[in-house]
């Protein structure tokens, strides 16, 4: 027996312990003994009730269209990228995912669905710890007219279409929804990090009624005759009416100052994790505080993007802490430009001009000291722009803005948002399962002698 096959084993076994019902491995790996090797022969084959435990492949399962009660399990996704994920570590991957009439009481967790859609055809269901990516101008998770009793919790939904059309949705509902609960999701309505306000991350008709608490949203979010609790908006605006709105925390003035709302608020700053805007790990704003200790370098980047613009602007405003001693800017580009300006608080940085080659990059006044334009201030205004006449694109023009601090600064908790409450999110989606993420197996033995395994579990209940 290969590795792979025996974390699969291994794995297989931990959950059977951990549920009561009849759990079914699937696996389309070429070499794997498992009990069905396609979903919809599983599904096909399955009672209702039953588990199916989907376990990750390099190759698409395709269309899931479940018509009876399952529970569906993935071992969750970007599993290269954060800590104790997964010994195997590939994702289970879905084309689309369909609840059809029958399938009321079903439940998926742990699903990486790549460049598709799930919807919701029906009452009582629960998506939990999935990934939902999509690049087209519809709908990520549609809930259909009609349907109630839907758990959308604890997931990463990116709707990545490359315009502002309001067609392009990560959560739509259809009408005459009740009792739909939207909890601790990261959702984005976002092309990249510089086009974060468009229509929309959530979307209802006024003749609906839901409970969106506890999620961070990049984009615009559209609410009637709801409860709208302890959300986190990073950027768009939010609209509707008959809401009950407290504890939240907007970037601007989306669900203003009174009933323990904030507005204005740094949620840039707030939001202290790593990498990629596009990986949950980004978007990290935990219940704890966060210190930027005297000497270390804190980064701010930001860029104006285009697809196919002729020129652009881009204003992105940051508060900064007290006691700045160091500050410098660099200044990139992207694409072919007749020119570039980098401004703060409208004071020009620098200036670039002249390129006439498409697909070009390049950086230009880097590490230029603006110490004299920040230093003392509560907040500054970073500005770049763009024109070009070659009929090249996209086009992006970034900056870099690097400062130190003399005295250590805390950044208090936002407080709200995907991270908190009594079911936070989940890094990589990791399902409430036991999870193999790590394990050591000798590359051969002597059948005389024990084989020793060593490996390491946990649960992320």
């Amino acid at each position: 027996m290969n590795l792979k096959a025996l974390l699969f084993t291994i794995t297989a076994l931990s959950l059977t312990l951990a549920s009561q019902a009849t759990v079914h491995r699937v696996n389309n790996t070429s070499g794997i003994d498992a009990d069905f090797n396609n979903i919809s022969t599983a599904i096909s084959s399955a009672s209702a009730g039953d588990t199916l435990y989907v376990e990750g492949s390099a190759t698409s399962y395709g269309t899931m269209s479940l018509n009876k009660e399952l529970t569906v399990i993935g071992p969750g996704y970007f599993l290269t990228e954060n800590d104790t994920t997964q010994a195997y570590q590939q994702s289970a991957q879905f084309g689309a995912i369909n609840f059809q009439s029958g399938s009321s009481g079903s439940v998926i967790s742990g699903l990486h669905v790549q460049n598709g859609r799930i919807t919701i055809q029906t009452n009582d269901i629960v998506v939990q710890r999935c990934h939902i990516y999509y690049t087209s101008t519809s709908y990520n998770l549609q809930v259909y007219s009609n349907v109630s009793n839907v758990l959308i919790t604890q997931n990463f939904i990116h709707n990545y279409y490359s315009s502002s059309s309001s067609s392009a949705r990560c959560i739509s509902l259809d009408g005459n929804n009740s009792n739909i609960l939207v909890s601790n999701n990261i959702i984005l309505r976002a092309y990249n990090i510089s086009n974060t306000s468009w229509n929309y991350a959530i979307y209802m008709p006024s003749n609906s009624s839901a409970v969106f608490q506890n999620n961070t949203i990049a984009g615009g979010f559209l609410a009637y005759n709801s409860v709208v609790s302890g959300n986190v908006m990073f950027n768009g605006t939010f609209s509707g009416s008959g809401n009950t709105i407290t504890g939240n925390v907007g970037n601007s003035t989306q669900f203003g100052s009174s009933n323990g709302n904030r507005q204005n608020v740094d949620v840039a700053g707030g939001i202290a994790g790593t990498g990629n805007y596009d990986r949950d790990a980004y978007w990290y704003a935990g219940p704890d505080t966060m210190v930027i200790t005297a000497g270390n370098p804190v980064n701010l980047t930001g860029s104006v993007y285009t697809p196919s613009s002729s020129s652009g602007t881009y204003n992105s405003t940051f508060n900064l802490p007290p006691n700045i001693v160091t500050a410098v800017a660099d200044h990139r580009w992207a694409g072919s430009y007749n020119y570039n300006y980098w401004r703060i608080d409208g004071v020009q940085t620098a200036y670039w001009s002249g390129n006439s080659s498409c697909n070009q990059t390049g950086t230009y006044n880097t590490n230029i000291n603006v110490l004299s334009q920040v230093q003392g201030k509560s907040s500054v205004t970073l500005q770049t722009a763009y024109s070009w006449s070659h009929g090249c694109y996209p086009h992006e023009s970034f900056w870099d803005f690097t400062f130190t601090l003399s005295t250590d600064y805390t950044i208090l908790p936002l407080g709200a948002g995907a991270y908190v409450g009594s079911k936070p999110y989940r890094l990589s989606g990791m399902p409430p399962i036991p999870a193999i993420f790590q394990a050591n197996v000798p590359s051969s033995g002597v059948t005389s002698e024990p084989f020793i395994l060593d490996f390491g579990a946990k649960s992320h209940k």
